[in-house]
């Protein structure tokens, strides 16, 4: 007999079959791994970004180089005040002053964050103050000069 045999021919198909099945059990596995765990952690960001957040509740020029700031929590999970940002035209604004802590569901910044204008950004006419909080959630308002 030359060659190889039926038997040995069927039985090195299917063992090469098996293998390629097996292959693609693992691989079709971690792949649907990949994908739920993407998944969930993409529908616990959107959460929490859903439950935080605030409104700008007053924003005022000051006299120089700064804004007068006031917010308040909206959302049902507390807001770092230190993960506030803030924007004037798009340009991002230092905090000069202002509360530290947190902010609980209700609660209002009784004391005003106070940022530092880029003054040609800000004047001679209304400013865009953009505010973020680490969430992602944010707010928009104008702010004018005068």
């Amino acid at each position: 007999m030359k060659g190889v045999s039926a038997v040995i021919a069927i039985v090195l198909i299917l063992m090469i079959t098996v293998a390629l099945a097996a292959m693609s059990y693992v691989w079709f596995t971690n792949i649907f791994e990949t994908l739920t765990e993407s998944g969930t952690s993409a529908i616990d960001r959107t959460g929490q970004q859903l439950q935080a957040s605030f409104s700008i509740e007053s924003a005022r020029y000051l006299s120089g180089n700064s804004t007068s700031v006031s917010i308040r929590n909206t959302g049902i999970t507390t807001i770092d005040l230190d993960d506030v940002a803030f924007y004037l035209n798009g340009i991002p604004s230092s905090v000069i002053s202002g509360p530290t802590g947190s902010l609980t569901e209700g609660q209002f910044t009784t004391t005003a964050f106070i940022i530092e204008n880029n003054t040609e950004a800000m004047c001679p006419g209304p400013a865009t103050l953009r505010s973020t909080i680490a969430e992602g959630y944010q707010q928009t308002v104008t702010v004018s000069c005068s």
